[in-house]
């Protein structure tokens, strides 16, 4: 009786191991399936949608230039590359949301990468979402510092919402670097003369004329000079 027993509970571990084997086979064989399914787009056809799509770009075509990549990032949805053009290129079509959607896949796909984020913000400013602007453009300069677009995107924000005396610094530190960079000449000259300083604004504006005569900032500040 005892060893009948004995038996029997054998059997059943043995009947208990084979199932549990077969289920790991056909979880295996699922996983194995899932795996082979997942679509990647060739590096030729990735080249060939993007050679197509820098063509209608420079015809200014940018639904077209958009179109061209639909194949590539259907099979590769989650591309760093990819991604990134399309938010340049729903940013360019005016397509914000798009735009924004595209840039934020871009930086799940690479969370180290600076130029994601200062991509991101161009549709931030377009859609007037000035505190993410200044959100993305701080954690940009966490990792580079001194980072040129990140740092005017980020006086832009600040001089759009107000926060003149801030953004006017910041200008200030990036005009140490490059003291002849007109971009960060004109914000400090609009902020300068938004708190008053209006002396400093008109001495910043004939710089500006100086390195770029047709400059609208200047033009505007100096409207009255002779």
């Amino acid at each position: 009786m005892k060893t009948r027993l004995t038996h029997t509970i054998a059997g059943r571990m043995a009947i208990a191991g084979l199932c549990l084997l077969l289920a790991a086979g056909a979880i295996l064989l699922t996983t194995s399936r899932t795996v082979s399914s997942e679509k990647s787009a060739s590096p030729q056809a990735v080249l060939s949608s993007f050679e197509a799509s820098y063509a209608a770009e420079a015809n200014g075509e940018y639904a077209e230039a958009i179109d061209a990549l639909v194949d590539a990032y259907n099979q590769t949805p989650g591309d760093y590359m990819i991604n990134l053009r399309l938010g340049w290129l729903y940013y360019m079509n005016a397509e914000y949301d798009e735009s924004a959607s595209s840039y934020r896949a871009a930086i799940q796909a690479a969370p180290d990468a600076i130029e994601a984020r200062v991509g991101y913000m161009l549709p931030l400013l377009a859609q007037q979402k000035y505190a993410e602007v200044e959100a993305t453009a701080y954690k940009a300069l966490k990792q580079d510092a001194n980072n040129y677009f990140a740092t005017l995107r980020l006086v832009t924000a600040l001089r759009l919402e107000g926060k003149y005396d801030v953004a006017a610094r910041a200008a200030r530190e990036m005009l140490a670097l490059y003291p002849s960079d007109v971009s960060f000449l004109a914000e400090l000259a609009t902020d300068e003369a938004a708190l008053g300083n209006d002396k400093t604004a008109r001495a910043l504006c004939w710089k500006i004329r100086v390195l770029d005569p047709d400059n609208v900032t200047a033009d505007y500040f100096l409207a009255d000079a002779k």
